[in-house]
């Protein structure tokens, strides 16, 4: 099922990119009347640019619960992405046409914090909260079209990939009054390079020969897949019980299958001194974003 949609999105986002620049593409070459138009050296420009980007996919992270009697509880799905939070960045864009270039940059989005988990049990007395968030820094690579620079109005659109070498996934579990045992769990999940596609499309008004300011509308496919898990705090009642833990407690390895020799519970022979083994998770990071940006123009 997963593999069916990521073709079926995949599908989609190129069929969205050929609408998408295939009119700014033509009207580019159509400006390119002859040799002479390509420029004697190559042109420059910085874009500093920050806005707030809206997860595409969402997520099941968990249920809230509240506890009506002695043997029911009032639930409901609790839904985020990972997609969703602040992104900036600063890209190097170079023209090798009016028309024409390519760019790269770097990006980090610092995610939202989301709920995933709430329990409120009078009963039992057990009430916790858990949240999470993921926070990724990508490379990414586009090729440019852009209007000419006639007048004060620039349009540009963008077709590009994107490679995330870092990004994580944190989790925060606190257990709180009046429950009798406070804890405190925090996981950080690292995961493995990440790779999608990313095209825009926007508008610059220039300031002066120097300078413009614009708007740009993005579009992100991007997941990455996990490759560790660790509990990095614990504590109860205030007092740090993470050494307490073993290994096969605190770290997870990630993989693609599980198989005789993984290290888990159901294998004979599996060791509390070596993290355990589990299926990698996939975190989509795909997203819409728009964002204001500063351009440096050399």
């Amino acid at each position: 099922m997963n593999k069916l949609f990521v073709f079926w999105m995949k599908k989609k986002f190129i069929f969205t990119s050929i609408v998408f620049f295939t009119p700014l593409f033509l009207g580019a070459r159509n400006n390119q009347n002859d040799s002479s138009k390509f420029a004697q050296k190559f042109k420059w420009q910085v874009d500093a640019f920050f806005g707030q980007s809206i997860g595409k996919q969402k997520t099941l992270f968990g249920t809230e619960a509240t506890r009506i009697d002695s043997t029911e509880y009032n639930s409901k799905a609790l839904f985020g992405s990972y997609g969703a939070g602040l992104l900036y960045g600063i890209r190097f864009n170079c023209f090798i046409t009016e028309n024409i270039g390519f760019s790269f940059g770097l990006h980090h989005l610092q995610g939202n914090i989301q709920s995933s988990a709430v329990l409120n049990d009078p009963i039992k007395n057990i009430y916790y909260k858990g949240t999470q968030a993921g926070n990724y820094t990508g490379i990414n690579a586009d090729i440019v079209f852009k209007t000419s620079g006639k007048g004060h109005i620039q349009l540009e659109a963008r077709l590009g990939a994107v490679i995330v070498p870092w990004s994580t996934v944190y989790e925060k579990l606190n257990y709180f009054p009046p429950t009798s045992v406070l804890q405190t769990r925090e996981n950080k999940t690292v995961n493995r390079l990440g790779k999608g596609f990313a095209n825009s499309i926007g508008a610059s008004y220039k300031l002066s020969k120097h300078f413009s300011i614009g708007l740009d509308i993005r579009s992100t496919l991007l997941n990455a897949t996990g490759e560790t898990r660790t509990l990095t705090k614990y504590t109860i009642n205030g007092v740090d019980k993470l050494e307490d833990e073993n290994l096969y407690s605190k770290k997870i390895n990630y993989v693609d299958a599980i198989n005789s020799t993984s290290n888990v519970d159901t294998n004979p022979g599996y060791s509390v001194k070596k993290p355990h083994d589990a299926l990698a998770p996939v975190f989509s990071f795909s997203s819409f974003v728009g964002f204001i940006k500063v351009t440096v123009i050399f």
